[in-house]
């Protein structure tokens, strides 16, 4: 197949440059990547902090409705009650749904096991029908507040981890940059290398039979016919334009062959007469 000089600087311009696009394009890949996991991971964090709070309120808003339906043996604070309940159920079920890991899953656990304790006793209370002064007394200042403590506890347990864990995304996320961007400064160095490789082995392809020519024709350019014939394998028009020079050196050497035998011609016959 010939190929033309033009055809092959292209050629060596466009594999430079695939490889710098290649670069960037990986480069690129790997840091959109990184992105998104840090976005995806910290998403997921700050969701379950959000949801760690709001559990903390409503658990708030419990203990405020239990201790007036005890003070008031009001019935509408049980209906405050139930529904912050419920809520609160929805919240810690999002939670679950958010947290993957064991340490995560073991502080829910304690969490919900809080919360069925805090539950079950204050179903209790919501079934008397009465109760004295001392029970309500030491309900709302002995038996109540270590059960929603232990609760908000290990709530802030929970919120404490997400903190960790955003710090352990973090590093994660720079060490993966920092990783993307080491790769791209290799691949860069790579791309780099194959350029002066491809743009020295075209250069030498180009500028030799040019040298071989011009070194030649100097010669010739002297008298000098001795000149060996160029052996370019070149198949473009530099390759062509060293066999046409090999063609004028073997018509030129003919040439003064025939002036030659010529000469002697000449010569012998003016000899002659």
């Amino acid at each position: 197949m010939k190929l033309t000089v033009r055809t092959k600087l292209l050629a060596g311009f466009l594999s430079i440059l695939i490889l710098m696009v290649g670069v960037t394009a990986v480069g690129f890949r790997a840091l959109n990547q990184v992105r998104a996991q840090y976005e995806e991971l910290s998403g997921r964090i700050q969701t379950m902090q959000l949801q760690a709070r709001i559990v903390q309120q409503l658990m708030t808003e419990q203990a405020r409705a239990l201790n007036q339906y005890l003070l008031t043996s009001n019935r509408a604070y049980e209906d405050e009650y139930k529904k912050a309940a419920d809520q609160l159920e929805a919240s810690l079920s999002e939670i679950a749904a958010l947290v993957d890991s064991a340490e995560a899953q073991e502080i829910l656990a304690r969490v919900r096991d809080s919360q069925k304790a805090y539950q079950a006793t204050a179903a209790q209370l919501f079934s008397q029908q009465s109760l004295s002064p001392g029970v309500v007394q030491s309900m709302v200042t002995s038996t109540l507040p270590p059960l929603r403590s232990r609760f908000m506890t290990s709530v802030d347990e929970l919120i404490q981890l997400g903190d960790k864990l955003a710090g352990a995304t973090r590093e994660q996320v720079e060490a993966t940059d920092l990783q993307a961007r080491w790769i791209m400064g290799v691949a860069a160095a790579v791309s780099v290398v194959a350029g002066w490789i491809i743009a020295v082995t075209i250069g030498r392809q180009v500028a030799f039979p040019v040298t071989a020519i011009a070194r030649s024709a100097a010669r010739m350019a002297e008298g000098d016919l001795t000149v060996e014939p160029l052996a370019v394998k070149n198949r473009d028009e530099l390759g062509e334009m060293a066999q046409a020079f090999n063609r004028m050196l073997d018509s030129m050497r003919t040439m003064l062959q025939q002036v030659s035998a010529s000469t002697d011609s000449v010569l012998r016959a003016s000899h002659e007469l």
